[in-house]
């Protein structure tokens, strides 16, 4: 992988949701790392879900290993959080992972 593609940083965030006093748990998304990533593509379209219209949009961002990283985790990119849909651990210096853009009310 060539360190000069590595133009973006992102954060890596683990939910640590602790149980209140009434029983709710409630997300918790805390930062464990900050890597330089290299996005590959963009994709975006326009979806109907349950009658209305919304714009996913989904990453596929590439960074060097060794990472510490599942699909429970999530990916800030430029001020936007992404939930990992799937990892790639194939190629022998790197690790591409497909994430979707998350539309939280």
């Amino acid at each position: 992988m060539d360190a000069g593609k590595l133009t973006t940083p992102i954060g890596i965030y683990r939910n640590e949701a602790t149980q209140s006093d009434t029983g709710y748990t409630p997300d918790n998304w805390v930062e464990v790392a900050k890597r330089r990533a290299q996005v590959i593509s963009q994709k975006g379209g326009k979806a109907l879900n349950n009658g209305s219209v919304w714009y996913p949009t989904a990453r596929v961002i590439k960074v060097r290993k060794p990472l510490d990283i599942d699909e429970s985790c999530r990916i800030k990119v430029d001020g936007v959080m992404y939930e990992i849909i799937n990892i790639d651990r194939l190629a022998k210096d790197s690790i591409t992972i497909n994430c979707e853009q998350v539309h939280e009310c």
